[in-house]
């Protein structure tokens, strides 16, 4: 194993998870609010579920940011049609409003980055990190580390 390696890689995922939050706050929200808005805005409907594990987000965090956002009255809810326990989130209006000034500014500086980084770059480096993560959860789950 090359220490190296390994040291480099997670110093890249959390620089990644730091400019994401530095970014967060220049927009004022928490970087689970922005996680949480960038999910309703680019995915449209989604439950907390689906929100948790495609964001590595706690569910009582993500539970905690969706409470605000119903508080100010920015996402309806619905029950789900497959699974009568879950409930389909939407932004309405007044959230989609609200959440494109936050999110809107995070797409055009992701994009811009995107462009130069090129596609066939961005999707090997996308394929690797799920890669990673799907062996790492194995070795966990299995109880080998």
């Amino acid at each position: 194993m090359d220490l190296e390696i390994n040291r480099r890689f997670y110093s890249i995922w959390a620089i990644a998870n730091s400019l994401y939050t530095r970014f967060a706050n220049k927009l004022g929200v928490s970087y689970p609010e922005l996680m949480v808005l960038y999910a309703l805005f680019t995915m449209k409907e989604i439950t907390q579920k689906e929100i948790s594990d495609s964001f590595g987000l706690p569910k009582q965090t993500v539970n905690s940011v969706i409470r605000g956002l119903k508080e100010k009255n920015y996402v309806m809810s619905k029950v789900c049609e497959n699974d009568k326990r879950e409930r389909t989130l939407t932004l309405n209006e007044q959230g989609n409003e609200y959440a494109s000034k936050i999110i809107s500014p995070v797409l055009k500086a992701e994009t811009q980055v995107y462009n130069i980084i090129g596609k066939e770059r961005l999707i090997q480096a996308n394929e690797t990190m799920k890669l990673f993560n799907i062996l790492f959860e194995k070795l966990i789950d299995d109880g080998e580390i």
